[in-house]
């Protein structure tokens, strides 16, 4: 482990495809709007963890910085808002996700930089069709911040029931015939065989990067 976010490396296995991205943002853009929110993005499952795709939505110039210096980011189970939420399939939310310990929220420098505070942060599950016909589960997490801390109550059930009222858009993609269900594969066979090389390699980075912040040591191996 280097004292730097995690690599790139598993973010290009990310597939979701143009007309998907339009309607994941169309949808993000509905909930902020209405929440009064600064920014939004999506995470899907790479072979090792949550990576940040391209589905997202930013106020200004700051959030979009925040995005794109997030995708130097993976999150393995339980490492982080994005994989707890993954792993564990329900909602959770944080009032200021700046004042936390880096190794407890990874991208806190890059939130701070952003000025973003509270976050909500919830899963979805749609049913996908692949190849074969069988149903596939691909997990997104979606989450969600403002520029205020959340006092929670009334502020993270708006949120949550905004997303639900505008996630129905999300669900009538992954039912359009016109939308190939290979696009939603997260890494084709060929990617998988290159990557499963280096998923030990991932975890026990993730690993070696919490002892090293929690010990304040750069370095690991």
């Amino acid at each position: 482990y280097n004292a730097r976010p995690f690599s790139k490396q598993l973010a290009s296995a990310v597939k979701i495809s143009d007309s998907q991205v339009k309607v994941i943002k169309k949808v993000l853009a509905k909930v902020c709007t209405q929440c009064d929110l600064r920014h939004a993005e999506v995470l899907y499952p790479a072979p090792t963890g949550m990576v940040v795709t391209k589905a997202s939505w930013s106020a200004g110039p700051p959030e979009e910085d925040f995005h794109a210096r997030s995708t130097e980011f993976m999150f393995p189970m339980q490492v982080g808002i994005p994989g707890r939420v993954w792993m564990h399939r329900h909602m959770e939310w944080h009032p200021d996700v700046s004042s936390l310990p880096a190794h407890k929220y990874l991208r806190k420098e890059i939130a701070t930089d952003a000025r973003l505070k509270g976050c909500v942060a919830v899963p979805f599950e749609p049913q996908v069709d692949d190849v074969d016909g069988s149903g596939t589960s691909h997990i997104l997490v979606f989450i969600f911040y403002t520029d205020r801390v959340l006092a929670g109550g009334d502020d993270v059930d708006a949120v949550v029931s905004a997303f639900e009222a505008a996630k129905i858009e999300i669900v009538g993609m992954h039912q359009d015939p016109n939308i190939s269900s290979t696009e939603l594969d997260a890494v084709s066979e060929s990617e998988e065989v290159e990557e499963e090389s280096a998923k030990e390699v991932e975890v026990l980075s993730s690993i070696l990067k919490v002892a090293c912040m929690e010990c304040n040591f750069p370095y690991a191996e």
